[in-house]
């Protein structure tokens, strides 16, 4: 079973959200919320799952339901010219359903390698991984099958290896603070003004814009919005997400869902089993990526 989310059904459903609590007066906080709430059920109410076969066509992300569903009618329509070859009528339309057919299937290809090429400029490590997804050829990153505790003890528990890394990590910020020396000369001017700062309001142009300037990532974040997904319905969501970005700019919050993130260690070199041998990232949400680069955009 793969999941599919039916795009045409997902714009429409959010094209009749009317977005009640969002584009009104109210906190931040229960703008996002409602927002990251709606988005999902819509997402949700989308997503089906379609059975079929992975001997044929392993994990290509370019097959969509529609086109399965055309596979499986082309299927049946060859099985009903088998049972009656010497049907000229029927093997004309068979024909040319196929013929069809494979002129969707082979626009789609090259639709989908344009749009995870499309997101690769930020170096040669994204662009030979969209080409090794394009080509079904994705390896999987190596799990931490174990690692070394503080009291010198391997563990191969997956709770007690999180555990020992959210400590390890917990404690690099603060190492690397102590080593920060303060400036021998700093002279303070007096018209700085260190508290404020100005933003100019955004709008659903300048939204739709900052998604689509979005680079495409393999990696899931804390919502499953991947940027592919907020770039299929960047339309439809630009409204309720100009107004509560412009309602955060007004108050100066930033709203808490969008802190959230996924830590996750890299390994550099040296001995898997050893923390220290590993560095955290965080994958953020990408609607927070998106408020983000306006906050960035609009300072004035």
């Amino acid at each position: 079973m793969k999941k599919y989310v039916d795009y045409e059904k997902l714009r429409q459903l959010l094209r009749e959200e009317p977005w009640d609590g969002i584009l009104c007066d109210g906190e931040v906080n229960a703008k996002t919320d409602k927002f990251m709430t709606v988005f999902t059920e819509c997402l949700h109410n989308s997503t089906k799952e379609v059975k079929y076969s992975r001997k044929k066509f392993g994990n290509k992300d370019w097959v969509t339901s529609g086109i399965l569903k055309s596979i499986n009618k082309k299927n049946e329509m060859y099985k009903k010219l088998l049972r009656d070859p010497l049907n000229t009528n029927l093997r004309e339309i068979y024909n040319r359903y196929r013929n069809k057919l494979l002129k969707i299937i082979s626009n789609q290809k090259r639709s989908f390698s344009r749009r995870a090429l499309s997101g690769t400029t930020s170096g040669t490590k994204t662009l030979w991984q969209a080409v090794n997804n394009i080509c079904g050829q994705n390896f999987s990153e190596k799990k931490i099958s174990r690692i070394k505790t503080r009291d010198g003890v391997f563990t191969e528990n997956e709770e007690e290896i999180a555990e020992e890394l959210n400590l390890y990590f917990s404690e690099v910020g603060r190492k690397y603070s102590e080593k920060i020396t303060e400036p021998r000369y700093f002279e303070e001017e007096d018209d700085f003004l260190g508290e404020t700062m100005f933003l100019y309001p955004t709008d659903e142009t300048e939204v739709q814009r900052t998604i689509e300037q979005l680079k495409n990532g393999l990696s899931a974040e804390y919502y499953g919005f991947r940027t592919e997904l907020l770039k299929e319905v960047k339309i439809e969501i630009s409204k309720p997400l100009a107004y509560f970005i412009n309602n955060s700019f007004e108050t100066g919050t930033f709203p808490d869902l969008l802190k959230i993130g996924i830590p996750k260690p890299i390994f550099k070199s040296g001995d898997r089993s050893e923390a220290t041998n590993y560095r955290p990232i965080s994958l953020i949400s990408n609607i927070s990526k998106v408020m983000e680069k306006n906050i960035e955009d609009e300072n004035g």
